[in-house]
């Protein structure tokens, strides 16, 4: 039985598709057997694949969806563990090799997946990276308020496809989030933080489409938690993290394209579902680099400190309806905490100070966090005596 089958969909990708095939030849596993499943390109997507000879299967299917031709790919396939690669993403060449070893190593796991990088259209590395990982055992629950990495990261064992089902055909985007959600609630979902894989950013990305990805992670949603009722107040905690997410993530696509006034009117249907999101620095730190691209969220020479206290104050101004009031305080205190953070990262110290006491004064427990207490006392150095510090600690490391 071949190890691996690498199953690469493409829809009139051609253009990106030689460098897909390309990146799965030159892994350093090499008991693998490639499969391209055309979903009815009208490109020259079958001269492409045809190039590659006897190294990669070319399945022809009328046009049915990414879904259904991935499912074509899996039951057409003979090896014993799985990899997605979609036409338009990349590997590293050690990205098989990596993730092969640790199922090897751990029966017990379902699947594994990897940190992945942004690159734009011509293939050139952005700077946004994705390593957040999980305990195995406790994937599902991160996973329930959204996906956090492209299929192109993961690496499974078939016969989990065999036992929780193939893609969602009737998904017309999150079909991901969905299998995801399946396969770590029966199994143990691995992950590592090593970038491994290459996620290309370009005008075509399924993601652009707000409408249906709102659509399809809506469908998600009710497929996986549904609800009884229209009131969150009794709703699972699941329940509350799910819906929630799929608003979250509409607020940050609205503020990508600069519409403001929509992106802070979901953030506020995402507090107002689950009012626990504002008591997490993950959140704001979120919501200020939500104006970033895709592919540069997270630089921090992009961040402008005034508009990123404005953006907040219209999401702190929706804690303010009733019901939420109770909040205010906290979220309040959350928020210029990430704002002290972006401050003192930025190096503007008596900024970074004036925030963090902001924050104390709406959130007094923070006094007690320890990243709080120790961003705060740096600030009291001096950016003169700070940078040397800073520049001793590289050296020394």
């Amino acid at each position: 039985m071949t190890r691996i089958s690498v199953i690469i969909p493409c829809y009139n990708h051609a253009r990106y598709l030689g460098e897909a095939i390309q990146s799965a030849c030159a892994q350093t596993y090499h008991d693998v057997e490639i499969i391209v499943v055309d979903d009815g390109s009208t490109d020259h997507t079958a001269q492409v694949a045809a190039a590659f000879g006897e190294s990669v299967r070319y399945i022809y299917q009328a046009n049915a969806g990414l879904s259904a031709a991935r499912n074509a790919g899996i039951r057409a396939s003979v090896g014993e563990y799985i990899a997605l690669l979609d036409a338009d993403d990349l590997w590293h060449p050690e990205f098989l090799q990596t993730l092969a070893v640790i199922l090897d190593r751990d029966p017990s796991l379902g699947a594994v997946y990897c940190g992945s990088r942004f690159t734009n259209e011509c293939g050139e590395l952005l700077p946004q990276v994705i390593t957040r990982t999980v305990p195995a055992n406790g994937l599902y629950g991160a996973l329930t308020g959204g996906e956090f990495f492209p299929p192109c990261a993961v690496l499974a064992r078939k016969n989990v496809f065999q036992r929780v089902g193939c893609f969602d055909e009737t998904l017309s985007a999150s079909e991901d989030w969905d299998m995801w959600l399946r396969v770590s609630a029966q199994f143990p979902f691995a992950g590592i933080s090593n970038v491994l894989a290459l996620y290309r950013m370009h005008g075509n990305n399924m993601s652009r489409d707000l409408k249906r990805m709102l659509d399809s992670q809506l469908q998600v949603a009710r497929k996986h938690f549904d609800l009884e009722n229209d009131d969150p107040a009794t709703w699972s905690s699941a329940q509350r993290r799910a819906f929630a997410g799929v608003y979250f993530w509409q607020a940050i696509a609205h503020y990508q394209r600069n519409e403001p006034a929509r992106g802070a009117e979901y953030a506020g249907r995402a507090i107002a579902i689950n009012p626990d999101i504002v008591y997490s620095l993950d959140t704001f730190y979120a919501l200020s680099f939500a104006d970033q691209p895709p592919g540069y969220v997270g630089d921090l020479g992009r961040v402008s400190l005034d508009q990123v206290a404005q953006r907040l104050q219209m999401i702190l101004d929706a804690t303010r309806r009733p019901g939420l009031r109770a909040h205010y305080r906290v979220a309040s205190g959350t928020a210029f905490f990430a704002l002290g953070l972006l401050a003192y990262g930025k190096r503007d110290l008596g900024r970074a100070r004036t925030d963090l006491m902001r924050a104390a004064f709406y959130r007094p427990a923070l006094i007690a966090h320890r990243q709080w207490l120790t961003t705060w006392l740096k600030t009291l150095l001096g950016k003169r005596l700070l940078v040397a510090l800073i520049q001793r600690k590289s050296q020394t490391t």
